[in-house]
This record gives structure tokens, C-alpha cells and sequence, in this order.
């Protein structure tokens, strides 16, 4: 078993989260010391550079989409907090996707 596997609901959906938000701020920053890099066609690069089903998986990963699946932890977090697990599956989604992106420790 990992150390991520051992966190609790709430604390692994902070924990995928608070990484998403670091990795995407530090994707930022990449992006904005090298733009002819990280320019509009970065995506058709990435798709190419990986091939196949893995580049176009990889390629729309960008910071905002990080982002965006951040605040959705951190939201599932604090719903959490307040009402457990929810009875339509939020909860359990949502840790699926942050135990899927911790991965083991």
C-alpha cells in the first residue's frame, strides 16, 4: 500500500489538488519563460511528439484543465467535510480521479 493510498477521502482529495494546482503553476511558468516553446500550437506538439492514443490523451492536459479538476476536488473536499460521502457518487468519482493522479507514492 502507498502513503497515498493510506490518506483519508478528504485529505487525498486536498492532496491531488494542492499537486494539480503546484504542477500547473509550475507549468505556467515554464510556459511563460519559454512562449516559442509553449506557443498555440504546443497541444498539435505534444499529441505528435507521444503519438496515438497517448498524445491525444496527453495534449489537452494543459494548466487550466489541471485547474479546473483541482477546484473540483477541493469542492468535493469541503462537501465532504460537511456532509460525507454524498449519495449520488460525487465522492467517490472524485477520489477515484485523485487516487488516480496521486498514483503510488
Amino acid at each position: 500500500m502507498s502513503a497515498y493510498e493510506e490518506l483519508d477521502t478528504f485529505h487525498a482529495l486536498h492532496e491531488a489538488a494542492r499537486l494539480m494546482r503546484g504542477r500547473a503553476g509550475q507549468m505556467r511558468g515554464e510556459m511563460d519563460r519559454r512562449p516559442a516553446t509553449w506557443g498555440p500550437g504546443y497541444r498539435d506538439e505534444v499529441q505528435a511528439s507521444l503519438g496515438g492514443p497517448a498524445g491525444e490523451m496527453a495534449a489537452p492536459w494543459d494548466p487550466e484543465a489541471a485547474e479546473a479538476v483541482a477546484e473540483w476536488l477541493e469542492t468535493e473536499a469541503h462537501m465532504f467535510g460537511l456532509r460525507g460521502n454524498s449519495a449520488e457518487g460525487q465522492t467517490l468519482h472524485a477520489l477515484k480521479v485523485a487516487r488516480a493522479y496521486l498514483g503510488p507514492a
